[in-house]
Parts: C-alpha cells; structure tokens; sequence
C-alpha cells in the first residue's frame, strides 16, 4: 500500500466537522489499500527502457518498481527473461525506490533455485554504467523481500539500501559474480540507515546471503536503527565459507546503532564472519545492546581452520550493554583464526559482556586455531565490561591464542571482571592448550577483578601485574597452574623468561594489590608453575594472603625476584613490598590441633598478622611454600621491633612442615618464613614412617570416650572421641617418611 502524504491528511482532517466522521474517512481508504489484489509484474528484458509500461511486450526493472510502486497492496516483482544462463540488469542511471510492500523474487527466472547451498541465481543487477554515489536497490517501505539476487558493481554505494521496516534480503549475493567465487564489488553490501526490524538472512540455507568482496562494509547499520537482525550468512568468504574474499572494511559495521542482533541461538542462524580486511564486527559511535551470538567468526565453514579477519574478531569501539555470546551452548561464538585480538574493547565502551565463548580453539574447544593476537584486549579507558560471568555457563575459553589470553591494559582502563574462564586449558579444563605469552596480563589498569578462572598451561606466566598505575587489582578464586578438578598439574611459565620459568602471579610493577585472601572462596591455588609461585618485583602494599602454594619451580614467594630475601634488623628496607621480614617459627606439634610458636622482628609499634600455612614437603630453598592456611595470628611489634606469637588451630596441618608469612597494615606481604618441621606425629610406633601400625593404633580408640588420647586426634573435630576424620588423615600418609630435620 502506498502511503499517504502527511500534508493530504491534515489537509483533510481541517474540513471534517466531526471526529467521528473524520476517523471514518481516512479508514476506509486504508482498508480498501490493504485488501487490495496483490500484482506480479515480470520483468522480461535486461535493458533499462523505461516506456511507461510494464508488459509482455517489454518490462524492464525500472518499469516493474514504477508499476508497483504505482499499484495498491504488496506486489511481486518477477523475471523471465528469455534464454539460458545468467542476466544482467545494468541501469544507467538510479533506480525508482521501492516505496512499497514488494517481494523482488529473482528466483523466478526460469533454472535459478535456493534449494541447496550453493544456490543458482542468475539475475545479475549490476551498477559499472551508473555515476558515483548511486545506489542499486533503495527500499524505503516496509514489508518487502528482496530475493535471488546478485547485486554487484555498484562502486560508490550501497549495493541494497533500506529505510524502512520489517524487510527481508535473503538468498543472494552482494559484492560477487554469479558464482560467488570472485569480487565484483559494491561500495558496501547491505545497508540498513533507517526503520528496525529487518533481516538480513535466514535460519535455512536457501535464505542465507554471501555478503563478500565489496570494498567496504558487508553490512553497515546506522542512524539509530534498532532490532535488525544479521544472521545465516556468509560474510567475508567465497560461497563455499572456505576462501577469503573479504569485504574491504569490516565484516558487518554498526555506527550509532542499537538492539540489533549479529547470528541467533542456533547453529542453523549462525553467519560465517571471515576474510574481512579490517574487523568480523564492529560497533561504533555509541551503538550500544547488541548481541552477537553462535556464530563462527575467523574460521570456514566447517570451523576447522582459520579464514582471518584482519585487526580483530569483534571490536566494540564505543559501545556499552553489548553482549557477545550467552550463557547457553547454542549461544556460543567461536572466534578464532583472527589476525590480531579474538575481541577487541575501546574506551569508553563500558558495560559490555563477553561470556559463553570459545576464543583462540576450534569449536570443540580442544585444537588451537590462534587469534594472532591477544584472546580478548581491553583498552584506551574501557571501564565496566565483563569477561566471562558469575556462572559456569557464562564462561569463555580463552585459549590457545598467540599473545595473552587477556589484556588488560592503558591508563582509564579500570574496573573490569575476568571472571570464571579456562584460560590456557581446552574445553576439559585439564589439557594444556597454551596462550604463547601470559593467561592474564593487566598493565597501567586498576581495580580490575580476576575471580574464579582456570588460568593455566600458559607459556610465560599466569597472572601479570605490570607498569605504573596497576593498582589496586583484585586475583582471587582463581586455579592458577593447575585445572579445574584443582588437582591436574598445568604448570604456566614452562616457557623461560629473565632466565627462569614464568611465575603462577607476577606483580611486576603495582601498589595495593590483593591475592588472595580469608573469607571463603578468596584463595588461589598457585602451584606448578615453572618459575616463583607468586612475585613481586616493585610496588608495595600487595597483600599475598590464604591462598594454596605448592609445587612450583622456584620459592612460594619472592620480593625483588632475587631468591630468599635475609631478614633485616627492624625491617627498613625498600624493594617489592618493602621486603617486609617474614616471621620465625621455633615450634610446632599435633595434637588436639596444630600449636605453632615463632618471633618476628619488624618495625617497630606496628600491627602484624602471621599466617600459618602447612605443607606436605619443605621447599629445597629451606623457605617454605605454603598449601594449607590453617589461620592467623595478630599482634603488635614492641619498641625494639620484637614480638613473640604462638597459637593453636583447630584444623589438619596438611603434612609434615609449617611456614609463615607477615603482613603490615599497608598490606605488604613477606615471603614465606623457613620451614619448620612438625616432628613425625603421625609415627605413632616411633620407626621413621607412617606405616599400618600407625594407622591400627587410631582404629584402636576409634570412637571410644574412654581411650581418647590428644597425640592421636589429629583431624577435626578436636577435643572428640577418635573418629573417622583421624583414622583418615593417618592412612593419607601411610608409607610417608618422616622429616629429617626441626628447621
């Protein structure tokens, strides 16, 4: 239906006398319009005569828009041009918009089908003869499908333009030949620059467009339009999905556009973004609410190997409320093969969310198909977004990639959450897919939060605080050298760096820091990494608290990445958290709990917390790790400095060895303290390992009040009959030497 100039009806609406009678009249023209017959008309030449009709004599494509544009109700455009093989419709000037609901069918024509993928179309629309900035098809109306079509040539403009709402493009080929194997190149492909709801594809591959080889955008929304949606094509690649035939510019491009979706949460509705000379998808100039979901970006069809986009995967440039993926499997983007970052994040894009993806693998998550760059990169002020979520099946996996899994970095770039991701590990959660440089690296960033990841088998390291202005970031939560049953040896930093393994954490450069932490949920596991557990080389007040450090390649932790730090009469030193002394411990025993005493020496007047850890072996250094936080101790240093500690902790030691580190009020973390040894509690009989008599003396008083004895309730609960918990905890040790030395 065409419809009326607004100036005709308040021209109208001036002349009734009554609102009733007015509303009357200008309904029943609108009905009559919408009822009105539909009309075909058929294009039967491939010339660009226009003679005021459109007939069986000679109808050419200008004749059929002016006709139905011209006729009541929403028409069909046909084709049946006479003779075998492909047509092309080459106009010499700008085509008539469609100002109408229209169906533009070019399958119509006699041999052309979508019935299978790759389809054959053979209506060539092509725009070599038309002057610049010309577009091919203009739909300014709503309800109408352009269909069948290849739409090429069009070298300064739009090869489809629309303005309107609820239109269809499906199952052609813009910026192609007939074949869809080489560039004939429009401007941009498609463009949505006014309306909403329209879309660009199917969930069938008869609906699906190859939108490649134009020397711009494939697909470019602009001027605030709103619940489009792109999805089930082929962008960027030959009609195959294998070859690169890369749009110019980006793959699909939205400037000031919002609440459109990029792929729907199925396979079927998933585009192929690939090949493209600069991003898979970008958002810019406040386009903000856009999903982009379940689709294959930087990879073929298939998803076995990578077709690049050449700068990133996505790239939200100014964007916030962004959502690339979802937390459903269906929803999942792979995004892989690219040149440089997976996704790419630019302040002042904020509140963005990037979860459920796999980014740097294959689709199943279990072969590296690298980004060349960085997984996933944030920066230039990039503040809010969130990498991952507060659930499982929010989690990306970001692996296998040629830089860093994630970069975090630039001044402004601050208070964003990487939050329960596999970073370095496959699908599983156990096997090493390596990121070539750090898991997570945050630079001259702060108040960022690392919470919950599986951050291991990366090359250089795990987690990395560098440069000024890294303050303030929170790791914690996290499993960091090993996999996600928090048991699997995944060590990071097997690759070496300054002449060692790469460290599980490294603050490099950065002031108030926390790793780690008391309250339930807070603490890392760090171990198995190829170089120091935890480091920290400049910065002070970076709090290193309950977390579980073993098996790594070098100490638990070290300030000033120099080995054991000797302490130092009142501690005035500077260096990595002011190389705050760590505490001395002169004994240690089982029974009832773990009683442990020591002495520190610090500055003097000051509070301290010691933090007692127990471990199954003592470090070679003699400088223990720490795998069990079995509680703190506070006190306050004497005016020389001094201050003796000693308490008893109602929980299992976790081996034979006790360390110790201490934290200032400024929340500078020591190293760990020297080992000291708990004495063999567990060798009951007294023969220098545990051993099956050990374990039958604890069955022996198994729940019995009247035998209780505190040497052998060494499992909580304490202070109760001998229990399974203790019976347990001996038969963990069984064949266990005992230490050879008190510390």
């Amino acid at each position: 239906m065409k419809h009326r100039h607004s100036s005709l009806r308040r021209g109208s609406m001036a002349t009734c006398l009554l609102l009733v009678l007015c509303l009357v009249w200008v309904a029943i023209p609108w009905a009559a319009a919408q009822d009105a017959p539909a009309a075909t008309f058929t294009v039967n030449s491939t010339n660009d005569v226009n003679d005021g009709a459109c007939d069986a004599t000679h109808c050419s494509l200008r004749e059929a828009i002016s006709a139905a544009n011209a006729a009541a109700g929403s028409d069909t455009i046909a084709f049946n041009i006479a003779g075998a093989g492909v047509k092309t419709l080459s106009p010499t000037s700008e085509l008539p918009a469609i100002t109408g609901p229209t169906i533009i069918d070019g399958l119509t024509q006699p041999g052309a089908t979508c019935a299978a993928w790759p389809p054959t179309l053979l209506i060539v629309l092509n725009g070599a003869m038309v002057g610049p900035s010309t577009p091919g098809l203009q739909v300014t109306t709503g309800a109408s499908t352009v269909r069948g079509l290849v739409v090429n040539g069009w070298w300064d403009d739009y090869g489809i333009v629309i303005d309107g709402t609820g239109n269809r493009v499906e199952c052609s080929f813009l910026g192609t030949n007939a074949a869809g194997t080489a560039a004939t190149p429009n401007s941009v492909g498609v463009g949505i620059v006014g309306g909403g709801s329209n879309n660009i594809g199917g969930n069938l591959a008869g609906t699906r467009n190859l939108i490649s080889g134009n020397t711009g955008d494939g697909a470019y929304l602009t001027n605030g339009v709103s619940n489009n949606a792109v999805y089930g094509n082929y962008i960027g690649t030959d009609v195959n999905g294998s070859l690169d035939l890369g749009n110019g510019n980006s793959g699909v491009a939205f400037s000031n556009a919002s609440s459109n979706t990029v792929g729907l949460p199925n396979p079927s509705s998933r585009n192929v973004i690939a090949g493209n000379n600069n991003t898979g998808i970008v958002f810019s100039n406040g386009s903000n609410n856009n999903s982009v979901v379940a689709n294959y970006i930087g990879l073929n069809a298939a998803g076995t190997a990578a077709v690049p986009n050449n700068v990133a995967g996505v790239f939200i440039n100014n964007g916030a409320g962004n959502i690339i993926g979802d937390s459903s499997a269906p929803a999942r983007n792979i995004i892989s093969g690219n040149e440089n970052q997976g996704v790419l994040i630019f302040g002042p894009s904020s509140g963005n969310f990037v979860r459920g993806n796999t980014i740097g693998l294959d689709p199943a998550g279990a072969v590296a198909i690298p980004n060349q760059g960085s997984g996933v990169r944030l920066a230039s002020g990039a503040t809010l977004n969130v990498i991952g979520g507060s659930v499982d099946a929010a989690r990306n996996i970001i692996s296998g990639n040629d830089n860093e899994g994630v970069l975090i970095h630039e001044a402004g770039t601050n208070n964003n959450t990487v939050e329960r991701n596999y970073i370095g590990v496959a699908a599983d959660g156990v096997t090493a897919r390596p990121n070539a440089y750090l898991g997570v690296a945050l630079a001259t960033a702060a108040g960022n939060q690392v919470l919950d990841n599986v951050i291991s088998g990366n090359l250089s390291g795990g987690v990395a605080i560098s440069a000024a202005g890294a303050d303030n970031n929170v790791v914690q939560g996290n499993k960091i050298g090993v996999g996600a049953d928090g048991v699997t040896a995944v060590g990071n930093g097997t690759s070496p760096i300054e002449g060692g393994g790469g460290p599980g954490v490294g603050i490099f450069q950065g002031d108030g820091n926390q790793i780690g932490g008391l309250a339930a949920g807070d603490a890392n596991i760090v171990a198995y990494n190829g170089g120091n557990g935890l480091q920290v080389q400049e910065g002070v007040g970076n709090r290193i608290r309950g977390n579980s450090v073993h098996s790594n390649g070098a100490l638990g932790i070290d300030l000033d990445y120099d080995g054991v730090t000797p302490n130092d009469p009142l501690d005035p030193d500077t260096g990595g958290n002011l190389l705050q002394n760590f505490p001395t411990l002169t004994s240690a025993s089982v029974g009832g709990g773990v009683s442990v005493a020591g002495t520190i020496n610090t500055t003097p007047s000051t509070a301290i917390k010691i933090d007692v850890y127990g471990n199954a072996t003592c470090d070679p250094s003699g400088n223990g790790e720490g795998a069990t936080h079995l509680g703190e101790i506070a006190i306050t240093t004497n005016g020389s400095g001094d201050s003796p500690f000693a308490a008893t902790f109602p929980v299992s030691p976790g081996g034979f060895w006790l360390t110790a580190t201490a934290t200032d009020p400024a929340g500078n973390t020591s190293e760990f303290s020297a080992c000291r040894a708990l004495g063999c509690y567990l060798d009951f009989n007294g023969n220098g390992r545990v051993d099956v008599q050990d374990i039958m003396q604890v069955a022996a008083r198994w729940n019995n009040p009247g035998a209780y004895n505190a040497t052998y309730d060494v499992a909580p609960p304490f202070g109760s009959p001998i229990d399974i918990f203790d019976l347990i905890a001996v038969a963990e040790q069984w064949n266990a030497l005992c230490p050879t030395f008190e510390g």
